[in-house]
């Protein structure tokens, strides 16, 4: 459970809704009452459930998320590398990029970036519905894979985002490829790395190549909300920290991440290309399958090369070496 923003004054989180409520036009709205409460979500920024009365009676449920850095927990700043911090990230996304009606995503209701005081919010929709990595329906994980590809059909080019929210991407390039591997070479993961070292400066000229759109970061199961519970199931993709301008195959290699089988992992990878391929053109299967593996190679060596001193949950932990085993293995193939 998510550590609650005690230090800010309810007061303050009330006047700075009111601001944002009673702005909105043609309907604005006034907040006459504010509760908050801890999140049932996980996020290494500190994330409250906030429940809003209007003065015409309506009640409102939002989600409050702090990411000034200097909010992250002490667990969370032990694991998160500080050089892809940057708090304005996720909220410009929000801002001028995520459209909740086209892509499902949490509904923005306000946010506030001033960094004079510190403030970096986000008021965002609560969102009914499982981790993914709860569900077990495999169809639902397909719907994952094809919202992915609509995702990331839509910015095939860096002048399709607004440069408020492009110059904050992470930008995915052969000094940052190479940056991992240094990193998990320093950790000590030395017998397969320095196999793999002499191969990946033409591993990194691979991933280089590929072409490059906006993605999530962070696609992980745990990171993507699933609403099954009407017709067309929602999928819900939260927590845009890590949004990046990349290969759209880094998103499927972190989504194909999780305790399936290699053929189900493979099943849903080509999900993801069919959908891919009733957007725009694709290259052959064979080299598509190929270009995820380089993906998920270079998702190993980030995650071997992320923290030295901190693993993630008993429940989304992976073996690393051994996926960067394998991917190397298929990529020698």
């Amino acid at each position: 459970m998510s550590e609650p923003c005690r230090h800010i004054e309810l007061l303050e989180m009330q006047q700075a809704l009111a601001g944002i409520f009673d702005s909105q036009h043609p309907n604005p709205r006034r907040v006459i009452r504010l509760e908050r409460e801890s999140s049932a979500y996980h996020s290494s920024f500190p994330l409250e459930e906030l429940t809003i009365w209007f003065e015409n009676g309506e009640l409102l449920k939002l989600i409050f998320k702090n990411l000034n850095p200097l909010e992250l927990s002490t667990e969370a700043r032990r694991a998160k590398p500080f050089f892809l911090d940057d708090p304005l990230r996720e909220i410009e996304l929000y801002r001028s990029v995520l459209d909740a009606g086209e892509l499902g995503t949490p509904i923005c209701y306000g946010s506030i970036a001033n960094a004079d005081t510190g403030r970096y919010w986000l008021f965002l929709e609560k969102v009914a519905g499982r981790e993914l990595y709860q569900v077990g329906d495999f169809e639902i994980w397909r719907q994952a894979a094809r919202w992915l590809a609509k995702l990331h059909s839509r910015y095939t080019e860096p002048d399709f985002l607004p440069p408020t929210a492009r110059k904050r991407l992470i930008q995915y390039d052969a000094p940052y490829y190479e940056l991992w591997l240094a990193r998990a070479l320093s950790f000590g993961n030395q017998a397969l790395l320095r196999q793999l070292a002499d191969d990946y400066p033409r591993r990194v000229s691979e991933l280089t190549l590929l072409p490059r759109t906006l993605i999530h970061g962070e696609f992980y199961p745990s990171n993507i909300l699933a609403q099954d519970s009407a017709a067309v199931p929602r999928i819900c993709a939260i927590d845009w920290e890590r949004a990046a301008w990349a290969p759209g195959l880094i998103d499927v290699a972190a989504l194909t991440a999780g305790k399936w089988s290699e053929q189900e992992k493979t099943a849903l990878a080509l999900e993801y290309y069919a959908a891919l391929r009733s957007f725009r053109e694709v290259p052959p299967q064979t080299t598509f399958l190929r270009n995820w593996h380089l993906c998920r190679l270079h998702l190993a060596v980030q995650w071997l090369g992320w923290s030295s001193d901190w693993s993630p949950p008993r429940e989304h932990r992976q073996d690393w070496l051994a996926e960067a085993r394998d991917s190397a293995n298929r990529l020698r193939d």
